[in-house]
């Protein structure tokens, strides 16, 4: 279900309706708050960064890309799937040009380097099915913001950007690489 309300009252509401109506809606709360964490507000926190993406970010940031969605990506040496929260991509050339891929972590933790390391290993991964990566460039979204030592790394590099929770919702401004400033990002 897409409508986080919806998902809300199916995951939490009807799970915990014994404990809440006995009074214990503290008890109730803390039981569910990593499935509201993973199953609400992980999956609406990702959506909100898809939709910034295609109807905020500078359509340059974007390339040609027709599409902003998600996916996953297999790795056969790892014998793993990965989950790619945002990817932009344009299916036109008959291979997929990937042009943006990125996480959204609504977590308490701020992201750090790990994370970014995590996008250049799916960008390999896609690239190893025969997908043109060259241009992508790496995205995180979160909602605690970004540990110091990512952000100087992604403005030391072409192809990262950092988009926190008042930049998502237009109070403030992404963390972008040298090489975006004035493309209206």
């Amino acid at each position: 279900m897409a409508d986080p309300v919806v998902r809300f009252h199916n995951l939490i509401t009807v799970a915990q309706r014994d404990l809440v109506e006995t009074g214990q809606s503290a008890e109730a709360w803390r039981r569910s708050r990593p499935a509201f964490a993973a199953r609400v507000l992980g999956p609406h926190f990702e959506s909100c960064a898809r939709a910034w993406l295609r109807a905020r970010a500078d359509p340059a940031l974007r390339g040609h890309a027709g599409l902003v969605t998600a996916t996953v990506v297999n790795d056969r040496r790892g014998q793993a799937k990965h989950e790619i929260d945002v990817v932009a991509l344009d299916k036109r050339a008959g291979r997929a040009e990937i042009t943006l891929v990125g996480e959204a972590k609504a977590t308490l933790t701020r992201r750090g380097t790990a994370d970014l390391d995590r996008l250049d290993r799916l960008k390999a991964l896609l690239a190893e099915h025969g997908h043109d990566t060259r241009k992508a460039v790496s995205a995180l979204f979160s909602t605690e913001g970004f540990q110091p030592e990512l952000v100087r790394l992604a403005r030391r590099r072409r192809d990262v950007l950092l988009v926190d929770l008042p930049a998502l919702v237009g109070e403030g401004e992404p963390v972008v690489s040298p090489a975006f400033r004035g493309s209206g990002v």
